[in-house]
């Protein structure tokens, strides 16, 4: 095959022959364009389905529809570099940070995120006493408002309210009355790290 026979990328069929009948999106970053494909239901639980290295989202094709069938909101991106993402000529905008960097735009982007202080505290008040701690994982602006309006005035809490960056943790002493008992303002902020202090 000579140079001019290699197929352009809009000649490529990017169905496989029906293997990936998903519809391309594209999320523009500094770096260049990434492609996602986004189906189920929009107000279904999001699973977001992360490739490795070399592969790309096609790893995922017996995946997508099950979960989208199930009532989930399927997320499937393709990092930059692999699939039909844009290809830079920057070895140094591969490497991973840059990968976390624009993954974490991709996200913000969608806008899955949905649960509120309101929803996020209901779930607390449902802990049993029995239970001494909880972790709460999640990403803003739900973990960075909850926090804010669970703790008590402070500086800690003017720190959170400020910056509460990917990865940050913020830890909080109950009120007396256990998890039923739970209220905004009321619990202590007792410690708040984020990454960069390390």
């Amino acid at each position: 095959m000579s140079k001019k026979d290699v197929p352009r990328p809009a000649d490529v069929d990017w169905t496989f022959g029906g293997a990936w009948p998903y519809r391309p999106h594209w999320f523009t970053s500094r770096d260049g364009r990434m492609h996602y494909i986004d189906e189920g239901p929009r107000d279904g639980r999001p699973v977001v389905l992360v490739h490795g290295n070399p592969t790309w989202g096609f790893v995922y094709r017996n995946f997508v529809s099950q979960l989208a069938s199930a009532g989930h909101r399927v997320i499937v991106p393709d990092h930059l570099g692999f699939g039909r993402s844009d290809k830079p000529g920057e070895v140094a905008l591969c490497q991973i940070t840059r990968h976390i960097e624009r993954f974490d735009a991709l996200l913000e982007s969608l806008d899955l995120y949905g649960a509120t202080v309101d929803q996020l505290l209901d779930r607390l008040r449902q802990v049993p006493d029995t239970v001494a701690s909880v972790m709460v994982i999640g990403h803003n602006p739900g973990l960075q408002e909850l926090t804010v309006a669970l703790a008590r005035e402070g500086e800690l809490r003017e720190r959170a309210q400020a910056h509460f960056p990917t990865a940050a943790l913020a830890t909080l002493a109950l009120p007396e009355g256990g998890w039923a008992a739970l209220r905004p303002g009321e619990a202590v902020l007792a410690a708040y790290v984020a990454p960069r202090e390390l």
